[in-house]
């Protein structure tokens, strides 16, 4: 019986060991097995969103494809990104998952759920693999710019804007970034994005501008920093209605006092010919309604017909362009 020679041993090792290891993916396969976790398409998406990274290795090594979906249409990278998994979403971005990939729920890419929750890390890393920095969503239209501007965050909105995100582009609606900040009341967030070149003279699809918008909702201080701008403090919208007339309809005292120091018409009237003091008596609003009266204003009912609905009634926050699906208004 003839035996290798010496300088044959070391290849014949190699070849052994090289057996003994069999197929990494099948052996990916078994440690799965052996840890209880079925190798289906929702266990994988269901790891990834929960941070297990060894065990997201796993199903890649054994063959299970980076950008399938769960039965709500999920892919492992959207989970990841949701929840703030950088590790696995970085994993994942290396093994070929498609960054602009979006969601079949919310039409949402991963790049604007980061920006949507403040993740600057991932959002990094999706932008160096081709996110593409002004993609929109499916369903409004919304970029990952405006997401970032509800959250206001300037961190966030940096990394967009340094990247080429164009600070004027608007939703389904007409809205830009600088308008969903106003109406969360992030100030620093349009102080920030003005600086950037947001136009704030923009009008959305119902000629509301961000002065209007932050007037809707009580944001002073988002008024106050619009009108350092010298924006039009009595640009009306598409039914007349002035920053003014709505901040007296909903009762908002603050924005009131600040537009009439500001030098705001309170003689100007709608298209129902109302001026701010009628809809503040209309809508019970006493507060607006003393300020208006402290101010000098008069009524305007010589003229039109007073607005449909009961008196008295509570207002709705916004004019309907703001109505907009999965989002919360306050």
């Amino acid at each position: 019986m003839r035996f290798p020679t010496v300088k044959h041993l070391p290849l014949l090792v190699v070849f052994l060991a090289v057996l003994g290891c069999g197929n990494p993916q099948e052996e990916a396969i078994k440690q799965l097995d052996q840890m209880g976790i079925k190798f289906t398409e929702h266990t994988f998406v269901v790891q990834a969103r929960d941070g297990n990274l060894s065990i997201v290795k796993l199903f890649l090594q054994a063959g299970m494809k980076p950008d399938v979906t769960n039965a709500a249409g999920d892919t492992p990278l959207l989970m990841a990104v949701q929840f703030g998994r950088q590790d696995v979403a970085e994993t994942l971005l290396a093994r070929g998952a498609d960054p602009n990939l979006a969601s079949e729920r919310f039409g949402v890419t991963p790049l604007i759920w980061a920006s949507a929750k403040g993740f600057s890390g991932i959002m990094n890393l999706l932008l160096a693999k081709g996110a593409k920095v002004n993609g929109k969503d499916e369903k409004i239209g919304m970029t990952a710019l405006m997401s970032a501007a509800v959250g206001g965050k300037i961190k966030v909105i940096t990394v967009l804007v340094d990247h080429g995100a164009e600070v004027n582009a608007s939703d389904n609606n007409g809205r830009t970034a600088l308008m969903w900040a106003a109406q969360y009341g992030r100030a620093a967030a349009v102080m920030f994005l003005q600086e950037k070149g947001a136009d704030p003279t923009l009008k959305d699809k119902e000629d509301v501008t961000a002065l209007i918008i932050a007037a809707i909702h009580g944001k002073v201080e988002v008024a106050k920093a619009l009108l350092n701008r010298g924006v039009d403090i009595n640009a009306p919208d598409n039914i007349g209605m002035t920053a003014l007339m709505w901040a007296a309809r909903n009762g908002r005292k603050d924005v009131v006092q600040l537009l009439l120091e500001k030098g705001a018409d309170f003689s100007a009237k709608n298209k129902q010919g109302k001026n701010a003091l009628d809809l503040a008596e209309y809508y019970r609003q006493e507060r607006t309604k003393e300020l208006l009266l402290k101010a000098g204003a008069g009524t305007g009912k010589d003229s039109g017909s007073l607005p449909t609905g009961k008196t008295g009634e509570k207002p709705p926050t916004a004019p309907p362009s703001s109505q907009v699906e999965g989002q919360e208004h306050s």
